[in-house]
């Protein structure tokens, strides 16, 4: 367990890079994603489509995966993102992994759920004190520990 105390007095602390730090491994995944699906946009839409997802939405995937890796990484509106993306992780992998006779897909499906319960701890303790959203204001930052 990270040290708790009042990080008001004592500045940046071990938790607030450690927040930082988590909060850029998991926007890792959705930003490098969102940026390939750009470099191959043919190729992304023919998975997609393969996977079972309407031709129309590939262009909102792409959009979506960059925005919302590039706002968790910030740490802008960490709240909602992280709750899209946790939304966002268990669909896209009930819908690629649905084949759970395979081990390959059920590797896959349960590493989607575990990336979630990381999206919605971000949902739930906000993204820290390193971030917009901790410069922003009080208003967005977890409640102190007790």
């Amino acid at each position: 367990m990270l040290p708790q105390g009042d990080q008001e007095q004592r500045g940046t602390g071990l938790a607030d890079v450690a927040t930082l730090m988590a909060r850029l491994m998991m926007a890792s995944l959705f930003l490098m994603a969102g940026l390939e699906s750009f470099l191959d946009i043919p190729a992304f839409s023919t998975r997609l489509q393969a996977e079972g997802l309407a031709p129309y939405l590939v262009g909102l995937v792409m959009y979506f995966l960059t925005g919302t890796g590039l706002a968790l990484a910030l740490g802008w509106q960490t709240r909602w993102v992280g709750l899209a993306m946790a939304v966002f992780s268990i669909a896209s992998a009930l819908m690629a992994y649905a084949d759970l006779a395979s081990h390959a897909d059920l590797v896959n499906l349960l590493k989607n759920i575990a990336l979630s319960g990381g999206y919605l701890h971000f949902a739930v303790q906000g993204a820290g004190r390193l971030s917009v959203d901790g410069w922003a204001g009080p208003g967005n930052r977890p409640a102190p520990a007790k």
